[in-house]
């Protein structure tokens, strides 16, 4: 067990702090940890189990430290590019999927969340 996940496991085991739960600054630390461990593959109800939270509650954190959207550009080879049929989505670490159809869409971007 890591230092950061062990120095979070010793608050969570005390408890919230009364109505308004877990101070700000350990979700913030929680979430953070927890998105670095997302980035190697860990999956969200794992984390939470290490935690000792519920994995509502670990994305809960999670989404609060999302920003609606991220700036993308495009390369002019991108931009020239025959458009293909069907949704693309890039992944992380290059990994393109091409051809999906919305619903498609849907279960791959529920698998990731």
């Amino acid at each position: 067990m890591d230092e950061t996940l062990r120095d979070l496991r010793r608050v969570v085991d005390r408890g919230p702090a009364g109505r308004r739960g877990f101070p700000e600054g350990i979700r913030r630390r929680a979430a953070e940890w927890a998105r670095a461990q997302r980035a190697a593959g860990e999956p969200l109800l794992a984390l939470a189990r290490r935690l000792g939270v519920s994995h509502e509650t670990l994305r809960r954190w999670l989404r609060k430290g999302e920003v609606g959207f991220r700036p993308v550009s495009m390369s002019e080879a991108a931009a020239r590019a025959p458009a293909s049929r069907g949704a693309v989505i890039r992944l992380a670490g290059g990994v393109v999927v091409e051809g999906l159809s919305v619903e498609e869409v849907v279960v791959v971007l529920r698998a990731l969340s």
